[in-house]
């Protein structure tokens, strides 16, 4: 693949050069797009090593950690996903999707107060993101919070009225 070719470019030139620090970056940027062209055909854990490569070139790549985290959470691997969200946040801090995505990995290990702090970052940054807003709605709604639950329900069907999951919680 064109994928292959570049990176085996990039790594010959780094065996030449070692401190080439374009080449190490385009092979950093190789990795992570070849991560990006596997996640997108559901190849989730072939994209996990490639992110893990750029990862290992630049450790704060913020994109390869949240992509990682991405493809970790689609092969279940959700205390690796969220270990990797919060790498992303560390080296972006104002990521809308890591934290909404942290929040998605909290809510399934029952940390519900954890996800709805998540959802609450994410939409300061994203406001008009409806799933967001729903998904805080399920977090308050499994504390028992269910004013804060059904606001949140509201604020997302003023983005998306035609949500059936949004209405069916209702």
């Amino acid at each position: 693949s064109q994928f292959q070719d570049a990176i085996n470019s990039y790594k010959t030139a780094l065996d030449v050069k070692p401190d080439y620090q374009l080449a190490k970056k385009n092979l950093c940027k190789a990795f992570y797009e070849f991560g990006n062209y596997l996640l997108k055909k559901g190849n989730n854990e072939d994209a996990s090593t490639n992110y893990q490569k750029a990862l290992a070139i630049e450790p704060d790549f913020a994109k390869a950690s949240y992509n990682l985290g991405v493809a970790l959470s689609a092969q279940g691997k959700l205390e690796e996903a969220e270990k990797n969200y919060i790498r992303s946040l560390e080296s972006d801090p104002c990521h809308a999707e890591s934290y909404s995505n942290l929040g998605n990995v909290l809510f399934k290990f029952k940390r519900y107060n954890e996800a709805a702090e998540n959802y609450h970052k994410a939409l300061s940054f994203k406001p008009k993101f409806a799933e967001d807003n729903f998904n805080l709605g399920l977090a308050y709604r499994e504390m028992g919070m269910l004013k804060k639950a059904i606001a949140s329900y509201y604020d997302s069907l003023a983005i998306n009225p035609e949500s059936e999951e949004v209405w069916n919680n209702l």
